[in-house]
Formats: C-alpha cells, structure tokens, sequence
C-alpha cells in the first residue's frame, strides 16, 4: 500500500516529464513508476550508503574473486571504465549494488551504453540523480526491445476445469475457443494477437494469458514474477 501511494504521488510530481517520456517512447507510464518502485523504491534505495558500493571496485572485485561470474564482470567493468571516459558521471559518484546495477531504474553498464537517454536535456546521461533520464532510459529500453504502445502485458483470466492447453503462443481468439475467458468477465482486446499461458503457482493458482509486452518486460529482468 506504501508503494502504491508513493507511486501516485510520484506520478503527480513527476507528471510533466513522464507525459513527455509517454509521448517520445510510447511506454505507459505506470509501467515506468512500477519499474522505479521496484528497482530502487522511487530512488531511496541510492541514500543509503550501505547498500550503495563505488562500481569500479566492486565490478574489480567480482572480476577477480568470481570465477562464475568473472567474464560478465570484466565485460561491465570496461564498459563502467567507458562510462566515467565519457564525462556523464564522475567516480565518486558511480555507484551501485554489489553487482553493478547503477541508478534509480538498476542499469549494468552496458545497458547503460545501450540505451542510456538524456532526458532533461543537460548534457549528461545521469541516471543517478536525474529522476527524467532514468525513466526515459528504462523506457528507451523497453521500446528498443520491441513494447508495443497501447497494449497490455497481459490478462488474467479463469481456465475451465478439466483440460489441458497446449504449450506456446496462441491468438486470444483461438485461447477463448479453449473455453479461457478474462477473470473480470471483460471480451479481450485485440483478438488477433498472440498470447502464452502462465500458472505461476499451478492450476490452483491464479492463471494469465501473457502478451508481447510481457516478455518485453523480462528483458529488463528475466524472471516470469517481477
């Protein structure tokens, strides 16, 4: 619920910008706020010192004492070395998590080379204390991976008892001639789009059709409950 209310009000203060995010990216803008909700807790996470490590050293430290980890953590800590070369952060202030995920929205360097915006238009791409450019990163992220403006994530729905779905993509239409229908009884939008089945927590649990921008949103993290 303290999450929840801290988005609305995040939604009302930062409403110029994310109406310009909106307009440039085509990313809904609750998706953004939930995003940021997330990954820093609308960005409190990065006050606290205990938490926050200077990236270089600890992307230096992954890189020697992490034998799983070593080879993406030599490729992020050049890419962080990149980042500093480039002037839009100085390193006393590039910090992260223990692993290397930086700012409001959690980027690793190289998504940060990828698809890092500068949003309020001052020269640098600071997604540590430009709440502006970070949404606008995560959103350029998620447009560059293929979101779909307008369009949903995805439904929950409620399945008939007794039979078994096939594994894949279906149209929405072909997955309601299975007998699925939306759990609030609404007809689904956009028929003809492609939709894959989820039971999270079995067929007891609760039961969703996911969309494209469902598996847009895993490329920002590729785990089926963030």
């Amino acid at each position: 619920e303290q999450s929840v209310a801290t988005g609305r009000a995040m939604a009302q203060k930062y409403k110029p910008w994310l109406d310009r995010i909106e307009a440039r990216f085509g990313v809904d803008r609750n998706i953004l706020l939930a995003i940021w909700s997330m990954e820093s807790n609308y960005g409190e996470i990065l006050k606290n010192d205990k938490v926050m490590r200077n990236v270089v050293r600890s992307l230096a430290t992954l890189a020697y004492a992490d034998k799983r980890r070593a080879k993406f953590a030599r490729t992020q800590l050049v890419a962080a070395l990149k980042i500093l070369q480039s002037g839009d952060i100085d390193e006393s202030h590039l910090t992260g998590s223990w692993a290397g995920a930086m700012g409001h929205t959690q980027f690793i360097p190289t998504s940060y080379q990828a698809y890092a915006v500068d949003m309020d238009g001052n020269g640098h791409r600071d997604i540590w204390n430009s709440v502006p450019d970070a949404l606008a990163t995560a959103a350029n992220l998620l447009r560059k991976n293929g979101w779909q403006t307008g369009k949903t994530w995805g439904y929950e729905v409620v399945l008939p008892a007794g039979r078994k779905f096939p594994s894949g993509s279906l149209s929405l239409s072909a997955w309601e001639d299975l007998g699925v229908r939306r759990a609030n009884g609404k007809p689904f939008r956009n028929a003809g789009d492609k939709a894959e089945l989820k039971v999270p927590d079995g067929r007891a649990g609760p039961a969703f059709l996911m969309s494209k921008n469902f598996f847009v949103l895993k490329r920002y993290n590729n785990a089926d409950k963030y």
